[in-house]
């Protein structure tokens, strides 16, 4: 089962200044893109693959993230920090994540306060 998200793409671009040991004159470019999700099995572990993300296919455990979702699920997903001049930062809506995790099957644990 594959299903179509939107994502928030953020590439930032600088100049390190030996110096002062830091970025300098950063820029920043955003852009939304429709990436996909699917559900695949390694070791009959339950994985979440974006593919069409920043790196190609950015993935994580469903159990690991059911059982530490955000606290607002307002919140986005970072599914890549992004590195400066190379790969992009990327977020997702916690949201559309968990809808596609709860029609597959999938349910969040409740969180202890």
């Amino acid at each position: 089962m594959c299903n179509t998200i939107k994502a928030t793409f953020t590439r930032k671009y600088a100049r390190w200044d030996d110096y002062a040991d830091k970025y300098v004159d950063e820029t920043t470019k955003v852009e939304e893109k429709l990436i996909n999700m699917e559900i695949i099995f390694r070791n009959a572990k339950p994985i979440l693959r974006f593919i069409g993300g920043p790196t190609g296919h950015e993935s994580y455990y469903i159990e690991d993230m059911l059982e530490y979702p955000p606290k607002n699920p307002a919140e986005t997903l970072c599914i890549c920090a992004g590195t400066v001049n190379s790969w992009s930062e990327c977020k997702v809506p916690w949201q559309d994540v968990k809808n596609f995790l709860n029609a597959c099957g999938y349910k969040s644990k409740p969180r202890n306060k």
